[in-house]
């Protein structure tokens, strides 16, 4: 096999993959030493506005001497590709930690504790991290924790808002604070707000918010109440609620004005409890009873840790998560999806916020992002050209001071600014969906139309089955149906009409998709049913559930068959929430995985089967997520 080089780089192995680029383990022949190296993608190179804010922000963090944040060695351009070189360090990122189960209050405190330490430094630099959440945070021996991932990191001006040049919001949902969908300023706060969802994260072994699906999270992070963790945790104490509950405030001004005073206000919660553990004595800086490992000495030794193996024993998982990136094969997952306590009791029906709609399930989604990144597009380098030197990072010691608290924030959108947030809602759609498809004005039967049980008759030739063909009466309802299929289906030969069942007008079944989809295989055969109206659909789907014995949980959101209990719940589709009987389920049956969901707009109930067990079943609901309903 050919050795891949980069510059004075030898090329290891594959730490991380993601849209925007790929993290390799490397050798730096010119230092002697191992290293974090990320290379961007190539399609970025063209975007001039990126290529300068890279420069700009990798000599702001470059020159952050913080003892929980991984230093950089080196950043530049060789070959005209844009690159980090950062420290290797041994260790397990908090995601992992997580999915063991819940962290004790004491020790999730001081995780807590040291991540504000980071974020206070970048702060103070005028830098906003943007992407606090589990997966960026690196816990070594002895719960040293390291703050990674500046990749996305914006200044703290009246010029950087949450959108790219593009207009696309970066960062990952499930832990992104309100204002970061609009498209003014943003300051260190939304980071207090992240942070406050990860010390949630902590104790609960669950996201704030449950919601399938791009806009229904965003809906969640701006109405949301923010969720507690005592009744999930019997040793949270309720004070510890109310200190998440300011840090994850709607209102910007109304949280934590640092980071700093949010870990002070969960420690001082923690400490007037009583059981539960000492919680860190001062702040900032490493919490009480962590220090660095051996062979880590903090800013003023003007040292970083020492190159080696980033991941746990025998794996490696990618350091610097750096934005948008995925493990490689083998490696630990990022965050996305931390498993819920099998069995976790909550309310049987969903709460009802403005509008008449229920509200997003306060829950833990599914494994990986509901709607994933697009897939990574690489075109062709330009001619290689003799790499240049990079900038190299000095070593001194820095000193770090406490950010003043921030001006005032502005007030929750009002009504009109909707319609800036509809466009972030668009732009986080493109950023992270895997196929992203516009209902175009396709002539296709909506909810409010009824259709005749009397169909007119029109003789066609369909073939029913993959090898052999029959003649049947096709009628206008098989058209109607054919016409509402989701787009992975549109056109499919394999997509036949069938003689409907007892309270349907019109069934087709496919076996075959019109996209592929890189994270998860397709169906073996979907299932399509039109009904009369919306009474009939919702009793033919509730007596799918009934009979089966599913009980109804909105609170967990949709299927997940590895953590959770079968249940059945609705979905969302937009902002506005869900719609009343927009259900989803899934279950094993007879040896088949089967996915359904009902759409009420189109009148239809869909289903996907595919032989299989339990893990089928989930990969089976992760493409739903992907391909059905990412095009709703």
């Amino acid at each position: 096999m050919t050795e891949e080089t980069f510059g004075p780089y030898r090329i290891e192995q594959l730490l991380g993959r993601g849209g925007m680029g790929e993290v390799h383990r490397a050798y730096d022949t010119a230092h002697d030493r191992f290293v974090a190296l990320k290379r961007l993608s190539p399609g970025y190179h063209d975007d001039e506005d990126y290529r300068a804010r890279f420069r700009r922000e990798a000599q702001i963090v470059a020159r952050l001497r913080e003892p929980h944040v991984i230093p950089i060695h080196a950043y530049g351009e060789i070959d005209d590709r844009l690159y980090l070189d950062m420290r290797l360090v041994e260790g397990a990122d908090l995601s992992d930690v997580i999915r063991e189960g819940t962290v004790e209050p004491a020790r999730a405190v001081r995780i807590v504790d040291q991540v504000a330490s980071a974020l206070d430094a970048a702060h103070a630099d005028g830098l906003v991290h943007r992407d606090v959440k589990p997966s960026n945070v690196l816990v070594t021996s002895g719960d040293f924790v390291y703050l990674v991932d500046f990749g996305i990191a914006r200044s703290v001006s009246p010029a950087a808002t949450s959108l790219t040049a593009s207009g696309s919001v970066v960062g990952t949902l499930d832990y992104m604070a309100p204002e970061r969908f609009e498209s003014g300023p943003v300051d260190g706060r939304a980071d207090v707000y992240a942070l406050a969802c990860v010390l949630f994260a902590c104790l609960t072994s669950r996201r704030p918010f449950s919601a399938d699906g791009t806009a229904a999270q965003i809906w969640a992070h701006l109405n949301e109440t923010p969720p507690k963790a005592s009744p999930l945790n019997p040793a949270v104490p309720a004070a510890l609620d109310d200190v998440i509950a300011k840090g994850m405030a709607k209102n910007p001004a109304d949280r934590y004005a640092t980071a700093g005073a949010f870990a002070r206000a969960a420690a001082e919660a923690l400490a007037g409890s009583g059981p539960g553990g000492t919680p860190p004595a001062g702040h900032p800086g490493p919490a009480a009873g962590t220090t660095p490992p051996a062979g880590h000495p903090g800013p003023a030794a003007g040292t970083a840790p020492p190159a080696g193996q980033f991941g746990q024993a025998g794996g490696a998982t990618p350091l610097a998560g750096l934005a948008g990136s995925a493990p490689a094969p083998g490696a630990a997952t990022p965050s996305g999806g931390f498993a819920a306590p099998a069995g976790q009791p909550g309310p049987s029906g969903p709460p009802t916020p403005p509008g008449g709609h229920a509200g997003p399930p306060s829950g833990w989604p599914r494994p990986a992002a509901p709607v994933p990144q697009g897939r990574p597009q690489f075109p062709q380098p330009p001619t290689p050209r003799p790499w240049a030197p990079a900038q190299h990072i000095a070593t001194g010691p820095q000193q770090v001071v406490n950010p003043p608290p921030y001006p005032p924030a502005r007030v929750r959108p009002r009504p009109a600014q909707r319609i800036a947030i509809a466009g972030v809602v668009l732009a986080v759609a493109v950023a992270f969906v895997t196929t992203m498809v516009i209902w175009g004005n396709r002539d296709k039967t909506r909810g409010s139309s009824t259709f005749s049980s009397t169909p007119a008759t029109t003789t066609t030739t369909t073939t029913t089955t993959t090898t052999t063909s029959a003649t049947r009466t096709r009628t206008p309802q098989d058209d109607a149906l054919l016409a509402a299929l989701p787009l992975v289906y549109q056109n499919a030969k394999s997509c036949v009409p069938t003689a409907p069942d007892q309270d349907t007008v019109a069934t087709v079944r496919c076996t075959t998709v019109t996209v592929d989809d890189p994270y998860a295989p397709p169906p073996a055969e979907a299932e399509f049913r039109l009904f009369a109206d919306q009474a009939k659909q919702n009793a033919f789907f509730l007596a799918v559930v009934t009979s089966r014995g599913i009980p109804r949980m909105d609170e967990r959101g949709g299927c997940r068959p590895k953590s959770d209990p079968i249940h059945y719940a609705l979905f969302y589709r937009d902002v506005s929430g869900p719609l009343p009987n927009e259900f989803t389920t899934c279950f094993l049956d007879g040896g088949n995985a089967q996915v359904w969901w009902v759409d009420t707009r189109n009148l239809t109930i869909g289903t996907l089967k595919k032989p299989g067990d339990v893990e089928t079943l989930d990969k089976l609901d992760l493409w739903w997520n992907h391909q059905i309903l990412s095009a709703f």
